[in-house]
């Protein structure tokens, strides 16, 4: 169970509707599942210095197949800042995998 989970029901009622959780200590896809309808979350994806181009297109897929059903969550993009080509293609396959995600669940052409 996320360790601040007990914090959010007074968030909500406050009218806080985002939140970005601190990664490793609350658990990602209990407070998607709990609290998801009510609160917009934003979400670590680590990138590693050498993953490929290939694995982070992956990775970013991966992220809107898990967290996309619902909606209301986003990911904060976590890229070696050296190396910029990692997160142009990371927002790259976001963009256009999201699009194609939504088209296909809302039925859209």
């Amino acid at each position: 169970m996320s360790q601040i989970s007990y914090g959010l029901t007074p968030m909500i009622e406050m009218g806080i509707d985002m939140w970005t959780p601190q990664s490793g200590i609350n658990e990602p896809d209990y407070l998607y599942e709990t609290y998801g309808d009510q609160m917009t979350f934003c979400f670590n994806v680590d990138i590693a210095p050498n993953e490929t181009e290939a694995e982070i297109r992956k990775k970013m897929r991966d992220f809107v197949d898990h967290f996309g059903v619902k909606g209301r969550c986003m990911p904060w993009i976590m890229t070696d800042m050296s190396n910029p080509a990692q997160e142009i293609a990371a927002r790259d396959e976001l963009y256009n995998y999201s699009l194609e995600y939504y088209n296909k669940l809302y039925n859209r052409s």
